[in-house]
């Protein structure tokens, strides 16, 4: 009988796996794809910029692109955790904030806070309510436990540590939150994968602060906005519920990393007491009455470039 030996196994490449919630940055073409569907060969991916581009790349390439550093990845780029992270800081990082250490000691501190509290809970074996009366003991003895944790009680000495006994050394310490103030905490926290940069403070003062929107959800919700100024005299609240069912139709037919973000009634609304007074009775009412209205404007010579310069009543 001939002997046949087994062909020596050697390695090739590894699976790279993805998710349409990753981005893949080809460094190459110069552009960014979102993966769409997998099969035994490769990934058929989407361009960002361009929903009607598509690309098959297959997973030798992937892999080579990567041990070449041509391409990378960013896992959960366009998931929900990310994307309200990005609202928040843009493209910052943690490593971006090593200017500000304050800002970093705040965000450590309420993470270590945090974690007393996971421990906690897993202790007990059910979750404890945000209350004040059910945490307050609780938030005092993590504070405290804390406090402990950064002071070094000689434990983590090195033996050749330099400094006399008589040296002070100085902590920064926090006081103990609210019951309210920690669930918030709790809910950017674990909203944002437990990423430690959404516990950075972002404003001064108190209350959450309002995300800053992208350009083109201002222009979409500005678009939507102008409906007020139609002849029918919608109210306010009316032309909202019409930007949200239009915001919801758009929503539908764009990719998921290229939808708009609502903006609050609040912000709605000051986009239309922006609009120029004039314009809008105008719109609503007609220009006659608008000129009847507002007759203390044209009680005066106009400019040139204005249509009703000679205008006087």
């Amino acid at each position: 009988m001939d002997f046949r030996p087994v062909p020596a196994r050697r390695f090739i490449h590894s699976m790279i796996g993805m998710h349409h919630k990753d981005r893949y940055e080809d460094k190459k073409r110069n552009e960014n794809f979102v993966p769409l569907m997998r099969d035994d060969l490769g990934y058929m991916m989407q361009a960002e910029n361009d929903a009607e581009r598509k690309i098959f790349l297959t997973h030798s390439e992937i892999y080579k692109a990567l041990d070449s550093n041509q391409a990378e990845i960013k896992y959960g780029h366009n998931g929900v955790a990310q994307q309200a992270l990005r609202a928040a800081f843009g493209d910052q990082t943690w490593s971006d904030f090593d200017d500000k250490p304050h800002l970093q000691t705040i965000a450590l501190w309420r993470e270590k806070m945090l974690h007393k509290y996971a421990d906690e809970c897993e202790l007990k074996g059910k979750r404890l309510p945000f209350s004040e009366k059910a945490l307050k003991s609780h938030l005092r003895k993590w504070r405290k436990d804390v406090i402990g944790d950064l002071i070094d009680l000689d434990e983590d000495e090195e033996e050749d540590e330099k400094g006399r006994a008589d040296q002070a050394e100085q902590i920064i310490v926090f006081k103990r939150p609210t019951a309210k103030t920690f669930k918030r905490w709790h809910d950017l926290y674990y909203g944002c994968d437990m990423d430690v940069m959404a516990l950075l403070p972002r404003h001064h003062g108190p209350g959450p602060k309002l995300f800053s929107f992208k350009p083109a959800s201002i222009a979409f919700a500005h678009k939507e906005a102008m409906g007020y100024l139609d002849r029918s005299r919608p109210t306010k609240a009316h032309t909202y519920r019409n930007y949200l069912a239009a915001l919801q139709e758009h929503n539908k037919t764009v990719a998921s990393h290229r939808q708009v973000e609502k903006v609050s009634r609040k912000k709605f609304e000051a986009m239309i007491a922006k609009f120029d007074a004039f314009h809008v009775v105008a719109s609503r009412l007609g220009e006659k009455f608008a000129i009847r209205v507002n007759a203390t404007m044209f009680d005066r010579y106009l400019p040139f470039s204005c249509p009703l310069r000679y205008f006087r009543y």
